[in-house]
């Protein structure tokens, strides 16, 4: 008898991978079929050659270059922001922080990582509205608090791996390292 049943759910389960495909499948079709047309260097880049738009020599109004090069510049700085601050907190975290601070540091940083991106997005619109009533023509939406805002959305993630990565280190192998004359700043 459960023989029988463990057959029925791998062949139910098989089944329904199945079907969700050739819906998948059905409905890219479909959007192919009537979207292929439109699908070329002119969605992407407009009217201006792709050779231009990638080299920067001409400005691109009407295609998606901007909104792609937009994210890929907002991620890059994202990252470039978040990384350094990530592996420093979580190296002073794993190495040098002890007592109630690596306490109260391991909380703020949960609660940052429970902080929901819409409130971080929030947040940094408000600063874009705050700056741009202080500083009047001078300062308007720019990627710097986008990636600023971005970057805190990344940062608790990487604090909490590195610690992580510094903590699962063997003692056998710390050990090995200061006999290689390996400095510690204990």
């Amino acid at each position: 008898m459960k023989r029988w049943f463990e057959q029925g759910i791998v062949l139910f389960s098989w089944g329904s991978m199945f079907l969700l495909l050739a819906a998948l499948s059905l409905v890219l079709g479909y959007l192919m079929y009537r979207g292929g047309g439109s699908i070329g260097t002119g969605l992407v880049f407009g009217n201006i050659p792709p050779c231009d738009a990638l080299l920067l020599r001409r400005q691109v109004f009407n295609g998606l270059f901007p909104a792609i090069a937009g994210t890929f510049a907002l991620v890059l700085l994202a990252v470039g922001l978040a990384v350094p601050v990530g592996l420093a907190a979580g190296i002073y975290l794993a190495e040098y922080c002890r007592g109630r601070i690596r306490q109260l540091l391991g909380v703020l940083f949960d609660t940052l990582a429970g902080l929901p991106s819409i409130v971080v997005g929030l947040a940094g619109f408000s600063l874009t509205i705050v700056l741009h009533r202080l500083l009047p023509g001078r300062l308007g939406p720019c990627l710097l608090i986008s990636a600023l805002a971005m970057s805190f959305l990344i940062l608790p993630y990487l604090i909490s791996s590195t610690q992580l990565a510094l903590e699962s280190v063997a003692p056998s192998l710390l050990s090995t390292s200061l006999c290689r004359k390996t400095v510690l700043l204990r």
